[in-house]
């Protein structure tokens, strides 16, 4: 019996988007509703390293050596600095360098950070619902119970107490905390089968279980 996969889209797209209205206040265009997240390591650790980090890369350079830091940094072998995390590096080259995507160059201002918060907040939403319905299926309970058990994990664990409170301010947390789920998934699904599809099927997972791990470290 074939299954539609249109439900599954469907709920991967409300957990993806449903972190902009969590945080709808970080990314609201209004000056007179917009908040920021809160001073702290956030503002005053991880910000600065980071921009720091994008600043480098913009220009063209290997951030190796953050010389605002006392007697210099090795920011090149600070994780909290981002400087060789994709998803930062992206970003930090797009807002830059500007293109059609921005239409100007903005540098790396504060706002950039906090989107990569609620981007970060997706990435585990999405990544738990996958890996609880996954488990659902392998035990063997219908789509349909798979698919809520997995929105349930997910509302719970994206918008719960832990994830919610200190890691917002530590971006290294949020990163781990949202890659772990996707680690999980593609560690603990386990495809039945013997196919050259379903074969297939398993290096991909396993693949792409490896690309999270690495992300996530």
């Amino acid at each position: 019996m074939k299954v539609s996969k249109w439900p599954d889209a469907a709920l991967i797209l409300i957990l993806t988007f449903l972190p902009c209205l969590f945080f709808w206040r970080l990314i609201t265009p209004h000056p007179a509703d917009r908040m920021r997240i809160r001073a702290g390591d956030f503002t005053e650790q991880y910000f600065p390293l980071r921009a720091f980090a994008a600043q480098e890369w913009v220009r063209g350079r290997i951030p190796l050596w953050n010389s605002y830091l006392y007697g210099g940094q090795p920011a090149l072998a600070d994780i909290q600095s981002g400087a060789l995390y994709p998803p930062h590096v992206i970003e930090a080259l797009i807002l830059g360098r500007g293109g059609p995507l921005v239409g100007r160059e903005v540098g790396f201002p504060l706002w950039a950070l906090e989107w990569q918060v609620v981007a970060h907040f997706s990435l585990a939403a999405v990544g738990t619902y996958l890996f609880v319905r996954s488990l659902g299926r392998q035990s063997g309970v219908s789509w349909r119970r798979a698919r809520f058990g997995g929105v349930i994990a997910s509302l719970v664990f994206t918008y719960g107490g832990y994830l919610t409170g200190f890691p917002v301010q530590q971006m290294t947390i949020v990163e781990v905390s949202a890659w772990l789920p996707w680690v999980m998934w593609a560690v603990g699904s386990r495809e039945k089968g013997e196919g050259r599809r379903d074969t297939k099927r398993r290096i991909g997972r396993a693949a792409w279980g490896g690309l999270a791990f690495g992300l996530a470290i």
